[in-house]
């Protein structure tokens, strides 16, 4: 389906709807079912076209959410659905990392996740950043008050994004860190949660993809020398305390490798250091 097809016949319509709720509930879902009809049998019918209208059928069950209030779990769900095919099809698309996390506030785990990959994805997406500052400020005013690997770790990365008291950097981060070792050894099966905590780590190693900062990477890349100046001395900072706490938590890891929690977070780590030592060895 054309861009111009779907903002004039489909986007629109569902505005105009939208803001005339809950008058419009009715029409609204019926059209939405229409909509989702047609887009999932274009995709059936050409698997090429699939890159566009997953995130348009991702689109439309959003606005079933504002549609079907008693019913907006189901939305979220197809919506979390389609917007997760088009990330997978395009892992490097910020966009649709962005797209799943702000469907995923449930699991703040998740959603910081997913909102680091947008951030340092090939194609970033730069309303992450406004995302992010929502998220934050969210998680603040509804995290429980007891003190959980999770709520150490979240609040960790939100004082180092900020670029906030290194000392309250470095508390949340011993905090986390000697919680970690109980969350391995006694939840389920929860290495997906490993998964996401190193994950995030490693895009804090890229200055969570600043675009000043990997600018001038990428200039201290190409001409062989580090530009001395101010700011990047501070991005350069930031960064030490990224890998402080990457390699901290590996540290962690290694030292209950049995854990099955353990594992897949063992393994991304492995994967990035290979992948660094590939590209030192290459220049």
């Amino acid at each position: 389906m054309s861009d111009r097809m779907w903002r004039y016949g489909i986007h629109s319509l569902l505005e105009i709807l939208q803001r005339n709720l809950p008058e419009t509930s009715k029409h609204m879902l019926c059209f939405i079912e229409m909509v989702s009809l047609v887009l999932k049998r274009l995709v059936l019918s050409n698997s090429a076209l699939g890159d566009s209208l997953f995130e348009q059928l991702g689109d439309v069950a959003r606005y079933g959410m504002f549609a079907a209030k008693m019913d907006s779990r189901h939305w979220k769900f197809m919506s979390q659905y389609w917007y997760q095919k088009a990330a997978d099809r395009h892992p490097g698309s910020g966009k649709f990392q962005h797209h799943v996390a702000v469907l995923s506030q449930s699991d703040p785990l998740r959603t910081l996740f997913y909102l680091t990959k947008a951030l340092i994805s090939v194609q970033p997406f730069p309303d992450t950043r406004v995302t992010f500052g929502r998220f934050f400020n969210d998680w603040a005013n509804s995290a429980p008050r007891k003190i959980t690997m999770t709520t150490s770790f979240i609040a960790a990365h939100c004082v180092l994004l900020a670029g906030d008291s290194i000392q309250r950097f470095m508390t949340l981060t011993n905090d986390f860190l000697s919680l970690l070792p109980l969350y391995l050894q006694h939840h389920g099966h929860q290495g997906q949660h490993t998964a996401y905590i190193m994950s995030c780590n490693l895009a804090s190693v890229f200055n969570y993809g600043d675009p000043a900062f990997m600018a001038m990477v990428s200039s201290q890349s190409r001409s062989g020398h580090t530009p001395q100046t101010n700011q990047l001395g501070l991005a350069n900072q930031k960064q030490a305390y990224g890998v402080h706490l990457t390699f901290q938590t590996l540290s962690v890891l290694l030292q209950y490798g049995n854990s099955h929690n353990s594992v897949p977070a063992i393994h991304i780590s492995l994967a990035f250091l290979c992948a660094v030592v590939g590209y030192l060895t290459s220049q």
